[in-house]
């Protein structure tokens, strides 16, 4: 089987993007659903702690990334055994950190709620619970990414979405429009995908010779992608965050903002994740590399840009559809042109990042760190408005975008002048 065929990523970013037409689906459901029942005071908090578990779960990426990066190396090779016992492995070890997380999350739940101006401590309390669902998720997508199972990858992924849309119905309507129950019906679905995950991989790896020997240290690699993951989920969606801590008062307005604006990320996300496996490599880049990381741009490029567009020219639109405001102020048609503005930037970062942790090249995306500190500090320093916070959000993300370019065609060029 050859991995690193060209006309395949269009075909799987194809596949996978139709695929994920259902999940976009009922995200723009779930969002209508929360947008449109839950209070603005409600929604803000609901936005808030959403953008702290995704801080949390991006980086966890990097066990996805990891495990889907050795599979798939470990498959080329024929070791399917070892890349089994590295997946129970890892799914012993998340596990146990997840209820460690938990436990932290219920004893210190009022410290929390009260760091994030929180009336009531219950919703700290859900998402402790969700986030041990959560740590255990990346092991079964990484794994099914790096088999290159993308189809039962979307069939588990677009399940738990459309389980998590009915969850959140029933509980938001027939329990309280509250942002605990939200959250709740969030957590019912990734619950739902990971079982359904972990069911396909006992069955497509429970057959085959014991392994012939330990699987790989992925320590390092573990230690090194965290890093950056939890920097790029920094730069997308700690906004919301440090909104809620340091403007309680403007947090629901700009909650509405950045909620649209995240669209722009999720929609090309599929491109990235199916270039991932077909670069991954421990050797040198080749050329075959680079035009698949180009063509992975210009597909995001091609998913982004039209959002955006039409979230410049008519803001009003998306505002009424998912959270029914009909007459909008100014102020919050124009925080919308920014931050969907300020995500496309990030959307282009996630391509580079996966691209380079595929090739275990972490220097080169290393940047993205120092650009999260810096967007961090900046608004430590200068928060007396939303704006301050969404011009530091584009000029860090921009920041970043052009370094990790600059760095990615510079060891390019390198590259071939040495060959």
């Amino acid at each position: 089987m050859k991995w690193e065929d060209k006309g395949k990523l269009f075909r799987h970013s194809v596949f996978m993007f139709c695929a994920a037409s259902v999940g976009h689906i009922c995200n723009l459901l779930f969002q209508l659903i929360v947008g449109r029942t839950l209070s603005k005071e409600e929604f803000s908090i609901f936005a808030s702690l959403i953008a702290l578990l995704n801080i949390v779960g991006k980086p966890l990426g990097a066990i996805g990334l990891s495990i889907a990066h050795y599979v798939a190396c470990m498959v080329q090779i024929g070791c399917q055994a070892n890349a089994r016992c590295l997946v129970v492995r890892w799914l012993v070890r998340m596990t146990g950190v997840g209820l460690l997380l938990l436990v932290f999350g219920i004893l210190f739940a009022e410290p929390i709620s009260a760091a994030l101006h929180l009336k009531r401590a219950t919703p700290v309390i859900i998402i402790s619970i969700v986030s041990l669902g959560l740590f255990c998720s990346p092991v079964i997508s990484g794994t099914l990414q790096g088999l290159q199972q993308f189809r039962w990858m979307m069939v588990t992924s677009q399940l738990g979405s459309i389980i998590r849309v009915i969850a959140t119905l029933f509980f938001v309507v027939c329990m309280a429009p509250a942002a605990g129950w939200a959250i709740l019906g969030h957590g019912v679905g990734i619950y739902v995908s990971f079982l359904l995950g972990l069911f396909v991989i006992y069955a497509v790896m429970k057959r085959g010779e014991d392994p012939s020997s330990q699987p790989p240290s992925m320590g390092m690699y573990i230690i090194q992608a965290f890093g950056i993951l939890w920097a790029y989920a920094t730069l997308m969606t700690s906004d919301v965050v440090l909104v809620q801590h340091y403007l309680p008062e403007e947090s629901g307005s700009f909650a509405y903002a950045a909620q649209i604006a995240r669209i722009v990320v999720f929609l090309p996300s599929a491109v990235a994740t199916a270039m991932f496996p077909k670069v991954a490599a421990s050797g040198e880049t080749t050329n075959d590399h680079y035009s698949l990381l180009i063509r992975s741009v210009m597909y995001t490029l091609y998913g982004v840009v039209p959002f955006v567009l039409v979230c410049n020219l008519f803001p009003g639109i998306p505002l009424w559809i998912f959270f029914k405001v009909s007459e909008p102020d100014i102020h919050v048609l124009n925080l919308i042109r920014v931050m969907t503005w300020a995500m496309v930037p990030v959307a282009l970062i996630n391509v580079i990042i996966h691209f380079q942790l595929a090739q275990k090249r972490f220097v080169i995306v290393s940047p993205v760190i120092f650009c999260a500190l810096g967007y961090l500090g900046c608004v430590w320093l200068w928060h007396g408005s939303v704006w301050h916070v969404a011009v530091s959000c584009a000029v860090f993300g921009c920041l970043c975008l052009l370094i990790s370019v600059w760095f990615t065609f510079r060891l390019k060029r390198a590259s071939v002048s040495t060959h």
